[in-house]
C-alpha cells in the first residue's frame, strides 16, 4: 500500500516537472520568435553651479608635539575668526580632525631617529556667493595656510534636475515609438526592457596653486592689496538617455 503511493506521487511530480519544463519553453520561444521594436531619447540641460567648496589646511612643525597641536589651533582659530567678520557663517564652515605626524631622519648606520612632530588641520568651506572666493583665498595666506586645495563648483540640486530629465525623455521615448509604429502600421504592445544611461559633468573644478596664490585673485598693480574679480565657473552638463524595448504585433 506505501509502495503504491510512493509510485503515484512519483508519477505525479514527474508529470508536474514536465510541464513546468514544457511551459517554460514556450514562454522563451514565444520570447525569442517575438517582434520587437527600440526606441531611444535623449534630454540634456546645462546647469548653473550655486554653490562652491574650497579646502584649507594648516600645518606646523615642532619638536614638541603639544607645541605643534597649539600653533596649528591658534592659526586655524585665528583664521575661523577672520572668516567671521568677512561675511562668512558657521555653518560655511567645516572643521577635519587634527592629524598629528613624527617625522624621522636618517643617521649614520641607517637608523631613524625621531626628529620633529607636524600636525594638520583642514578646513573645508563651502559658499553659494562665488564673490567671496578671492577674498577667502587671500585670508588663508594671510593666516598662513599651507594648503589651498581647488575650487569646486557644482550643483545642489541634481537630484531634481534628473527628474525633469527622466520625465523629458520617456515623454520623447514614447512619442518617439508611437511615430514609427503608426508609420509602418504595427501595434504597440508591453514594453520589455528599459536601460537608463546619465553623463553628468557634476563638479566644475578651477585649479588654484598652493600658497601663494595666482596673480588673478589678487591685484599686483598699485591697488593696495585689493582683491581682485570673482572667479567665474563654467556651466555644468547633464544628460539623461532612455533605450526603451516594446513588444509590437
Amino acid at each position: 500500500m506505501m509502495m503504491a503511493r510512493r509510485i503515484q506521487w512519483s508519477v505525479f511530480l514527474l508529470v508536474l516537472l514536465l510541464l513546468m519544463v514544457k511551459t517554460s519553453v514556450w514562454a522563451a520561444e514565444s520570447e525569442v520568435g517575438a517582434r520587437t521594436i527600440t526606441v531611444s531619447a535623449t534630454a540634456e540641460i546645462e546647469i548653473l553651479p550655486d554653490e562652491a567648496s574650497i579646502v584649507i589646511g594648516f600645518s606646523n612643525t615642532s619638536k614638541l608635539m603639544n607645541e605643534a597641536h597649539t600653533i596649528t589651533q591658534k592659526r586655524v582659530e585665528a583664521f575661523s575668526a577672520t572668516l567671521i567678520k568677512l561675511g562668512f557663517s558657521k555653518s560655511m564652515i567645516n572643521y577635519g580632525n587634527i592629524l598629528y605626524q613624527p617625522n624621522f631622519i636618517q643617521v649614520k648606520g641607517a637608523f631613524s631617529k625621531l626628529e620633529n612632530f607636524s600636525a594638520s588641520q583642514a578646513l573645508i568651506l563651502k559658499l553659494k556667493d562665488f564673490s567671496l572666493i578671492p577674498i577667502l583665498i587671500q585670508a588663508a595666506v594671510d593666516g598662513g595656510a599651507t594648503n589651498i586645495g581647488e575650487v569646486r563648483f557644482y550643483s545642489t540640486k541634481l537630484s531634481e534636475f534628473k527628474v525633469q530629465l527622466r520625465e523629458e525623455a520617456i515623454l520623447a521615448a514614447k512619442k518617439k515609438v508611437k511615430q514609427l509604429a503608426e508609420g509602418f502600421g504595427t501595434n504597440l504592445k508591453e514594453v520589455k526592457t528599459i536601460n537608463e544611461q546619465m553623463y553628468s559633468s557634476s563638479v566644475s573644478n578651477y585649479s588654484i596653486a598652493n600658497s601663494p596664490p595666482p596673480t588673478n585673485f589678487v591685484q599686483s598693480d598699485n591697488s593696495n592689496g585689493q582683491i581682485g574679480t570673482a572667479v567665474t565657473p563654467n556651466t555644468l552638463f547633464l544628460s539623461l538617455t532612455l533605450e526603451v524595448v516594446y513588444f509590437i504585433e
